[in-house]
C-alpha cells in the first residue's frame, strides 16, 4: 500500500544544502540525483492507487488516522466510500472525488485514477534519492493532474525558464563542488480553473524535499540550513 502524506514546507523559494555523515548514501550532496514519489505511470488509467481502510490498523472509526466526527479532524476521511461523507475535508470535497463513482474496494475509482502521469527527476536515481512530494488539497480530486502527493506537475526551471507551473525543482553545482536544490512554490502561476467543477478552485499546494535510501538510513550526524 502507498502512504500518502501531506508535508507542509509553506516557503515561496528555499535553498537547500545539507552536510551529513559519511554513511549517508549521499554525503555532502555530491549525487543530488531526484525524483517524485512513485514511479513512472502511478496512478494513472489501470495503474490506480491502492487505498484500503477497513482493517487497515489506522485507529480512527472510518479506517483512517482520526475519527472523521472529531470536531478538531478538518481533513475528515479522504477516499472513504460507503460511510455517508465521512470523506468530506480539506483533502476531498466532492463525492468520488470528482470522478468515475465506480467502487474500489473502501473506494471510488475516481479516487484512484488520476488523467496525468507526473513523475518527475533529475539525475538519473536508482534506488537511492532525493524524494519531492508535491500536494495540492484538495489532493482527492480531479480538479488534480496527478494523485496526492504528485497533485501536479513539476519542472525544471532551469530547462523551461519562461514555462509557469506552480511547482519547480532545479539541482545546481556550486563552488564547494556539491549541489544545490533549489524547490520552487509559484501560486501566481497555477491554473485554477477546473472543469471538472466549472469553476476555479481554490488550493492549498505543498512542496517538500526529503531522503529515500533503500534500506536503513543509519545516520551519525546530520546538520544543514534554509535560507530563504
Amino acid at each position: 500500500m502507498k502512504k500518502l502524506r501531506c508535508l507542509a514546507c509553506g516557503l515561496a523559494a528555499v535553498v537547500l544544502s545539507w552536510s551529513a555523515a559519511a554513511n549517508f548514501w549521499d554525503p555532502l550532496f555530491q549525487n543530488g540525483a531526484t525524483r517524485t514519489e512513485y514511479p513512472v505511470g502511478f496512478g494513472v488509467g489501470s495503474n490506480w492507487l491502492t487505498l484500503w481502510y477497513t482493517g487497515s490498523g489506522n485507529p480512527g472509526s472510518e479506517g483512517c488516522l482520526w475519527n472523521a466526527s472529531d470536531p478538531l479532524n478538518f481533513s475528515g476521511c479522504a477516499g472513504r466510500a460507503g460511510l455517508g461523507s465521512v470523506w468530506k475535508g480539506t483533502l476531498q470535497e466532492a463525492e468520488a472525488c470528482r470522478g468515475n463513482s465506480t467502487l474500489i474496494g473502501d473506494s471510488w475509482l475516481g479516487c484512484l485514477a488520476y488523467s496525468t502521469d507526473t513523475y518527475f527527476s533529475l539525475g538519473s536515481p536508482s534506488s537511492n534519492y532525493w524524494v519531492v512530494h508535491a500536494n495540492n488539497d484538495p489532493s482527492f480530486d480531479q480538479c488534480r493532474d496527478g494523485p496526492p502527493g504528485a497533485s501536479e506537475q513539476v519542472i525544471d526551471p532551469i530547462a523551461s525558464p519562461t514555462a509557469p507551473k506552480l511547482f519547480k525543482v532545479a539541482m545546481e553545482s556550486n563552488a564547494a563542488g556539491r549541489k544545490t536544490l533549489n524547490f520552487i512554490l509559484t501560486p501566481s502561476e497555477h491554473n485554477y480553473w477546473c472543469a471538472e467543477k466549472n469553476a476555479n478552485q481554490f488550493t492549498i499546494p505543498y512542496l517538500s524535499v526529503g531522503a529515500h535510501r533503500s534500506g536503513p538510513a543509519q545516520l551519525d550526524s546530520f546538520s544543514g540550513f534554509l535560507s530563504v
